[in-house]
């Protein structure tokens, strides 16, 4: 399954580059997150793992992180490891105005095993939660 979300955001491009790599101020802005433990590699460069710990309707999620991509503005991918599924998250960023920044989240979320079979049903929700995220993302961002 794969969605797509995307907003203005009135902070300039180079001030939102920053604010997305760092795991101390996603904990700040991503609802569900309770924390992101760096365990190897390089902190958010290609290869860098960490295990994150994330609240979600469904129950606590333990989840392995995995930064496949740091090329921002263009792309900052992410692969996440969750029992019955992996997803991966790319943040990218559109210059809009020297003040004023498109910010646009895609996420492409595989299920194993159980979970296929409530796929209709947690799309929805997959789609309301990425828009709440990039919402959310917008206003940390424009209340700094």
């Amino acid at each position: 399954m794969k969605f797509r979300s995307e907003v203005e955001i009135e902070r300039p491009i180079e001030e939102l580059i920053v604010l997305i790599q760092d795991p101390e101020v996603t904990l700040q802005w991503l609802e569900g997150l309770r924390s992101v433990k760096h365990v190897s590699g390089d902190s958010r460069q290609v290869g860098a793992i960490s295990k994150v710990v994330f609240d979600s309707p469904a129950g606590r999620l333990l989840i392995t992180e995995t930064v496949i991509s740091n090329d921002l503005p263009e792309e900052y991918i992410m692969r996440y490891d969750g029992q019955g599924y992996v997803s991966y998250s790319n943040y990218s960023f559109e210059k809009l105005s020297k003040t004023s920044t498109l910010f646009i989240l895609q996420q492409d979320v595989e299920l194993k095993g159980a979970l296929r079979l409530v796929e209709g049903l947690m799309k929805k929700t997959m789609i309301r939660q990425l828009d709440k995220s990039a919402e959310s993302f917008k206003r940390y961002a424009e209340r700094r």
